[in-house]
């Protein structure tokens, strides 16, 4: 008689059909894990240690010490390096100083987009060192029914809404989720039955943060009162707003490269007559799209910096002119408007 199989090995499963259909192994080079020592992230250790005994797959480890909780973030390191070592896998700890970082960050800058600019620095540098072209990170559907309802409330567009998707591509590499298709409260009910230890993280109870009072509040209210599938409901819709975005990217994309606008050799023109024609819409796009190139910034401009070109182009007098963050200065011509920097 064959032996008894551990029970849930359909969360494996899922994970490994989800791996392949989105092409989420590296061909060449290694996989590098973003390990934080939570249940998400060590499920998804355990389950791609499995998947390298059946195909050939260099795994590799980085845990990223924020040294911010004292003895509890040096144990986080501690039980990563452990279990890593248990499998297998090489492990690098990457020591950060997030204190120091948030006494000295820029203005209208949160604490936590520091925190989450040094911990994704600190990732691609140790995937460039290594030749890693996939990051692999531990996000499940709850962490993007989460994110959807964050950005909801932040005022969001369509590109907000879609949030993540099983693989973004970031820079030299890509990040890629295993467990995109699978719930926590399954990732939990596997870790338990397969006797995987994982470390609980006091700050992912602290309600000053706006991701954890929508996970253990708001998430729970909707749950109880309006849909008790909500979570699954927030999937479907961010998935749907995930294939529109791609859509209407291609086309905004298209366009602008008809124009053959080169943004880091200013100053230059773009016809009214062009922009005008546009369907809002795309326009936004096109105009988000440029200014992204313009700056080289990680994040987007917002609702209200595109809505102030948006209404030069279709309502202000020639002459009229909007200054973008202090660098740049977009001015209406009678057919043209014309971008150039600010000295």
């Amino acid at each position: 008689m064959p032996p008894a199989q551990k029970p849930l090995d359909g969360v494996y499963h899922t994970a490994i059909e989800t791996l392949i259909r989105e092409n989420m192994s590296p061909g060449r080079g290694p996989l590098l894990a973003a390990v934080s020592g939570g249940v998400d992230s060590m499920v998804m250790l355990h389950i791609l240690s499995r998947y390298a005994e059946e195909a050939p797959l260099d795994l590799r480890v980085i845990h990223i010490d924020h040294g911010l909780r004292g003895e509890e973030s040096t144990g986080d390191a501690q039980h990563v390096q452990s279990i890593a070592s248990t499998l297998g896998t090489p492990c690098h700890v990457e020591h950060l100083n997030l204190t120091a970082r948030s006494a000295t960050g820029q203005a209208n800058t949160s604490v936590e987009s520091l925190w989450r600019d040094a911990r994704f620095e600190a990732i691609r540098c140790h995937a460039h060192a290594i030749g890693a072209g996939v990051v692999a990170v531990g996000h499940t559907r709850d962490d993007l029914a989460e994110t959807v309802l964050m950005r909801l409330i932040r005022g969001a567009g369509l590109a907000g809404l879609a949030a993540f998707g099983p693989v973004t591509i970031r820079e030299t590499f890509r990040i890629v989720r295993p467990l995109y298709d699978l719930s926590r409260s399954q990732i939990i009910e596997w870790a338990c039955a397969h006797g995987i230890h994982w470390r609980e993280d006091a700050s992912n109870r602290d309600r000053d943060r706006l991701r954890n009072r929508v996970r253990l509040d708001l998430i729970p209210h909707l749950e109880s009162t309006f849909n008790p599938s909500i979570r699954d409901a927030l999937f479907r819709a961010a998935e749907t707003a995930r294939t529109d975005d791609a859509y209407m990217e291609t086309v905004a994309k298209s366009i602008a490269d008809q124009w053959d606008f080169t943004p880091h050799a200013p100053p230059h023109t773009i016809s009214l007559r062009d922009l005008k024609e546009l369907h809002p819409a795309i326009l936004r796009r096109v105009l988000r799209n440029w200014l992204t190139d313009l700056t080289g910034e990680s994040y987007p401009p917002s609702y209200n910096e595109i809505g102030q070109l948006m209404d030069l182009i279709h309502h202000k007098p020639t002459g009229k002119q909007v200054v973008w963050r202090r660098r740049w200065r977009f001015i209406r011509l009678r057919r043209h408007i014309r971008t150039e920097p600010i000295d």
